[in-house]
């Protein structure tokens, strides 16, 4: 597919349109869905994946509806709240700069606050 290689394997253990799929198939049954799986990018591979995805959509009625996990913290992961520190707490710590710089829409932002944890951050 041009600059972008299909593969497969990358939905092998990704699970977010699983949760996504029966929303949306119960709220528009004949939408056309095209899920797109990123791994990591530059700034710069970003910004021309977004160029590309509207000069594709252009001449398209398209809803386009982005998702991901911000931060993998708990039992069962690498990222732990400190002593005496509920995981809830923890959790909105961590993630309300990544939200600000969402809410900002602010690329620029976005890498830093993602950087800036000190710790295992796995937004993904």
């Amino acid at each position: 597919m041009g600059r972008y290689p299909v593969d497969e394997r990358g939905h092998a253990r990704e699970h977010s349109i699983e949760n996504q799929l029966p929303f949306l198939q119960h709220l528009a049954p004949s939408v056309r869905i095209v899920p797109i799986g990123l791994s990591q990018l530059t700034l710069s591979e970003a910004e021309q994946l977004a160029k590309d995805i509207v000069a594709a959509t252009q001449r398209e009625n398209v809803l386009l509806i982005a998702t991901t996990d911000y931060l993998h913290a708990g039992e069962g992961y690498y990222d732990q709240p400190p002593r005496g520190m509920h995981l809830h707490e923890f959790i909105r710590k961590r993630d309300a700069p990544l939200l600000a710089s969402i809410e900002q829409c602010s690329t620029e932002e976005l890498i830093r606050a993602s950087g800036q944890t000190g710790m295992y951050h796995s937004a993904c």
